[in-house]
């Protein structure tokens, strides 16, 4: 298992501290004394007593009247909990145990002590206190942790003799779905390796030994002379020797030359094939660039006009849109017959004028493209219904004036507060007006609000009709 390669020891009081330690000692295997030499060690020699390094102090509830217990849990090597008076608690040390076996197995030393205080501040122990007891409780028994598939991490204890247990989530394991979760490589093609510049080696440059181990064999040999090198060899021991030194030494050199030699033959033939490989990909590319503008064509059809480049793209393009249009109309064709099949009816002829308006009205209106250019039908209507419409919002604005003009002179004929000065002139402009009928008055009054309110309702009943047509309720909402 992956985990701490030293020993924890954890050390609980009464106080409620949980002192969590590190034997970085461990156990040491040791030969067992004799009977008299371990009676003479014992009050001869003091035994070495081994260190603990404290890494953490946990802080729980003071406990009374019994001692905390320790209970390992099954689902994690570095968690277990804590029984006392006050409850149970779960401590988990997982969250510092991978740093720090990272830490420890670094070669490197230098700067440890820094990053092991960063660590221990930064990455805390987990304490939850899974289970209460009163204050009352008495002793607190231990837990059992029971790890299974029904109950799932069942922590059963006691308290006051009576049962308690606690259900807790087990962990996620990531094995389980590791197999179901996308793969992470890349789909792109890979990247082609990037390689160091080639540097020659150094045994190409070297100079040869050999000069000067002929000097030192001159030397060193006093019945050797250098002239003798020159001349016809002589079989002696001494010029054995020579020659299986000198064998010796250029066996080196040469067995350096030819590795030097043999992986610049190695780059060169790998060279050779990744441009051999980029001119058949190159190659390969052109060919369908041909085969796409019409430059491979042999020219066997001499009658027919031979068509290249941009001619023989726009050419492809019209028998795709050609193409997708006779789709269309064989879909359109089918879906007729499914229809009729199915128990449906036929477009009766005012659903298929209501149709007609409808694309008449887009087209007007720039929203779709004419399905006949020639046609000169459907802009005469649009412009027809535009210009309607541009009446009706005039006429309408005619007539809110002439309304608002009605309702100046009639508020200007009936004033709120006359005075004592004035009640001959309103008496005059009182006979005056007493001349119209009151009934004839309200009765053209009702007549020119009633134009007003149809006028406003044929305005905004178009207007809806056409946001809900093409969506363009914004640009006549303002008449």
């Amino acid at each position: 298992h992956d985990g701490l390669s030293v020993g924890i020891v954890c050390l609980a009081t009464v106080s409620g501290k949980v002192h969590i330690c590190l034997d970085l000692d461990g156990v040491e295997a040791q030969w067992l004394p004799s009977r008299r030499a371990a009676f003479r060690r014992r009050f001869d020699e003091e035994e070495a007593v081994s260190e603990l390094l404290l890494v953490e102090t946990l802080t729980t509830p003071e406990t009374t009247n019994s001692w905390p217990t320790f209970t390992p849990t099954t689902t994690s090597r570095y968690g277990f909990f804590l029984s006392s008076n006050a409850g149970i608690f779960n401590i988990s040390l997982e969250s510092w145990i991978a740093p720090l076996e990272d830490e420890l197995i670094s070669p490197s030393d230098s700067g440890a002590a820094f990053r092991l205080d960063v660590l221990f501040d930064v990455e805390k122990s987990t304490i939850d206190h899974i289970l209460k007891r009163t204050a009352d409780a008495g002793n607190a028994p231990a837990c059992v942790s029971i790890v299974d598939s029904d109950l799932g991490h069942f922590v059963l204890t006691a308290t006051s003799s009576q049962p308690q247990a606690v259900i807790l989530d087990l962990p996620i394991d990531r094995s389980l779905y590791a197999s179901f979760a996308p793969d992470e490589a890349p789909l792109a093609l890979p990247a082609p390796d990037v390689r160091q510049p080639y540097q020659p080696s150094e045994a190409f440059f070297a100079a040869s030994a050999l000069p000067g181990f002929l000097d030192t064999a001159v030397q060193r040999n006093t019945q050797l002379r250098k002239a003798d090198l020159k001349t016809q060899v002589r079989f002696s021991p001494a010029t054995l020797e020579l020659l299986t030194d000198a064998h010796r030494l250029l066996s080196t050199e040469t067995s350096r030359l030819g590795a030097a030699a043999a992986d610049l033959f190695r780059r060169c033939e790998r060279m050779r094939a990744e441009l051999s490989e980029q001119i058949r990909q190159v190659d390969e590319i052109s060919k369908r660039a041909e085969a796409v503008t019409g430059d491979d064509d042999d020219g066997q059809d001499a009658d027919e006009p031979r068509l290249v480049g941009k001619e023989k793209i726009d050419e492809r393009m019209e028998k795709a849109r050609n193409r997708s249009k006779e789709l269309a109309q064989r879909v359109e064709a089918m879906r007729r017959r499914m229809a009729k099949e199915l128990g449906g009816k036929e477009l009766s002829i005012k659903e298929e004028a209501w149709a007609a308006e409808v694309t008449a009205l887009s087209t007007s209106l720039g929203e779709a493209e004419p399905s006949d250019p020639t046609a000169e039908e459907p802009t005469t209507a649009g412009d027809d219904l535009m210009s309607r419409l541009q009446a009706v919002g005039e006429l309408q604005r005619a007539l809110v004036a002439r309304a608002k003009e009605a309702a100046e002179q009639q508020k200007a004929l009936t004033p709120s507060t006359p005075t004592h000065d004035e009640t001959t002139e309103s008496q005059g402009l009182s006979a005056s007006v007493s001349r119209i009928p009151a009934d004839f008055r309200k009765q053209k009054i009702a007549q020119v609000m009633q134009l007003l309110q149809r006028e406003t309702a044929l305005v905004d009943a178009v207007a809806d009709r056409l946001s809900k047509l093409q969506g363009l309720g914004n640009p006549f909402s303002s008449l």
